[in-house]
């Protein structure tokens, strides 16, 4: 408030300190629930979703960030980051799984969709055994007694790469850290005036 700093510096150094902040619960859950899941226990596939959850972290702050920076009143602030959470988680297909046209777009935007498709291909990158549950087509079928990942990626509905999931997050990321800023520099440049 005193003026001692630009804002860039400022925004830049908040970003940068808070990272490890923001990834320390993340990372203990993974740490935990990756290994008793015992889904892939491969430790290049367990690094590979901590990326994700580390990208779908700071993506998902960079929203937090530009909501937060838009109101004065932190309980309106709260309301409206609550709603756009569980709008993205919808149109990610967590909670429905029909998700309405209208909410289509939101699944675009929505790093819950990147981190969450991107880990899934990586845990899900060999045959998995089948059970009795015919949860999945195929192992309804007779004889067979294992799913390709190709089978499961139809299964969940997915249909791109790990690379592309991964850049989404970053651009993401630089696209809601930039709008923050400047929502930062317009409410400056207006307390000014």
């Amino acid at each position: 408030a005193s003026g001692s700093y630009h804002l860039s510096a400022y925004f830049l150094s908040k970003t940068i300190s808070e990272i490890p902040v923001r990834l320390v619960l993340p990372c203990i859950y993974l740490f935990i629930s990756f290994w008793m899941a015992g889904a892939n226990n491969s430790f290049s596939v367990f690094l590979g979703i901590l990326g994700f959850i580390i990208l779908g972290v700071i993506a998902g702050d960079s929203i937090g960030l530009v909501v937060g920076a838009s109101f004065l009143d932190f309980e309106h602030a709260s309301a409206t980051l609550v709603v756009i959470t569980v709008t993205l988680m919808i149109s990610t297909g967590f909670y429905l799984d029909n998700v309405p046209d209208f909410m289509m777009w939101a699944s675009y935007i929505s790093p819950f969709n990147y981190a969450y498709t991107g880990a899934a291909l990586l845990c899900f990158d060999k045959n998995i055994p089948c059970d009795d549950s015919d949860t999945l087509f195929v192992c309804g079928q007779p004889g067979v007694y294992f799913a390709t990942p190709y089978d499961i990626y139809e299964f969940l509905g997915i249909d791109t790469h790990v690379w592309f999931n991964a850049v989404m997050l970053f651009v993401l990321t630089i696209v809601f850290r930039t709008l923050a800023f400047y929502v930062f520099k317009y409410k400056r440049d207006v307390g000014r005036g």
